[in-house]
């Protein structure tokens, strides 16, 4: 006798052969079912970031917690402070933008003093910008942005935007930081994101670019 349930056979195992039928097929549409409805939620948009508007504040209240302010890449983000013509008008050969916490004047300071005192390097001018967003350990306060925008029109080399500056919001830092270099300093041979805790040989580093190759080039140390 064939050994399928289409066969003749007797009642009861064509009723249970029907019946693993239906259970087969009610799987099959609960797990369609499921898999649209996480597809539906995942298409959802995104809560936007929580940041109040900047049209009539000259700061903004960072005081809830990080997490809260952690979203995708909203585009855009608008500066606070900014320098838009100063790359225009230096036109330099190597542009470096230094990430650093809005706190952190101290980095800035030692920078300024150092090596980022070299302006004119091989006779190639260099330029330095300190980028950041908004502080969420107490500084977010007006009288703290005050004294940092007195910092940026003494030294001309601030550029806050209104995301806030957090571990989590490192992609978007570096996403502004594109963003800004394409739309006000496109006339740049070369530009470098460099960290605020590292020292920089910036002379050995414009005479590099000066000998290497314009394009299909790549360098870096060798252990």
């Amino acid at each position: 006798m064939p050994k399928n349930c289409k066969c003749a056979k007797p009642l009861g195992i064509k009723v249970r052969c029907w019946w693993l039928l239906l259970i087969l097929f009610f799987l099959m549409g609960l797990a369609i079912f499921i898999f649209y409805s996480l597809d539906q939620q995942a298409s959802w948009p995104m809560n936007p970031w929580r940041i109040r508007s900047l049209s009539n504040q000259s700061y903004i209240d960072v005081t809830t917690s990080v997490d809260s302010y952690f979203v995708e890449y909203p585009h855009p983000y608008q500066f606070l402070m900014d320098e838009p013509n100063r790359c225009q008008e230096e036109s330099p050969f190597l542009v470096l933008i230094i990430p650093v916490e809005p706190h952190n004047q101290e980095a800035r300071n030692i920078i300024r003093n150092t090596w980022g005192k070299e302006t004119m390097v091989l006779g190639h001018v260099v330029s330095h910008y300190f980028l950041l967003g908004l502080s969420t350990e107490g500084y977010g306060t007006k009288a703290f942005q005050e004294e940092l925008l007195l910092e940026s029109q003494r030294h001309h080399d601030i550029l806050q935007s209104n995301f806030v500056d957090s571990y989590k919001n490192l992609t978007i830092k570096t996403m502004v930081m594109f963003e800004w270099l394409s739309t006000h300093c496109s006339n740049t041979s070369y530009a470098m994101k460099i960290d605020s805790d590292i020292f920089l040989n910036v002379q050995k580093l414009v005479d590099l670019l000066l000998k290497a190759p314009r394009q299909h080039y790549m360098t870096g140390h060798v252990d």
